[in-house]
């Protein structure tokens, strides 16, 4: 666990490192024991989406504790995410920013693209409002860094 102040230096460690199911026991003989390749702060209280290749989970956590529990999953990332179906995200997810514009809708990455996806948390109505498209086409300014190969 980080304690991050942006723009500064005086990040600072207060937990860890440490195995992921030392922090997350319910993680255990899941493929999220070996790692995690993204994760998503749900907008409902104290859950999170985790990714793991064509996986997912939705964990309930309780901050400060490892007092976890698996809500739904693992599953294939297109049973929870069922829009996601026929796109190159149904194999994995790199990362997820939620949109700051509104708490129900996520931006997705994987290798050199991006979709916007509009969900209601702990369900599967989902869907695809903008892409799956180029990462540089929906930012520009990216165009010719890592973050857009």
């Amino acid at each position: 666990m980080v304690n991050y102040a942006p723009g500064t230096t005086g990040d600072k460690i207060i937990n860890g490192p440490k195995a992921i199911t030392e922090g997350w026991p319910s993680l255990k003989g899941t493929v999220f024991e070996k790692g995690v390749d993204a994760a998503l702060r749900s907008s409902r209280k104290d859950e999170v989406y985790l990714f793991k290749g064509d996986q997912y989970a939705l964990v309930k956590s309780a901050p400060g504790t490892t007092d976890d529990k698996i809500i739904n999953g693992p599953k294939a990332i297109t049973e929870g995410w069922p829009s996601l179906k026929g796109t190159v995200f149904e194999n994995g997810i790199d990362a997820a920013v939620q949109s700051p514009a509104n708490t129900e809708e996520v931006y997705l990455f994987t290798e050199d693209q991006y979709v916007l996806v509009n969900y209601a948390p702990g369900t599967t109505d989902d869907k695809i409002i903008n892409g799956p498209k180029l990462i540089a086409e929906g930012w520009p300014s990216l165009k010719g860094t890592v973050f857009a190969s």
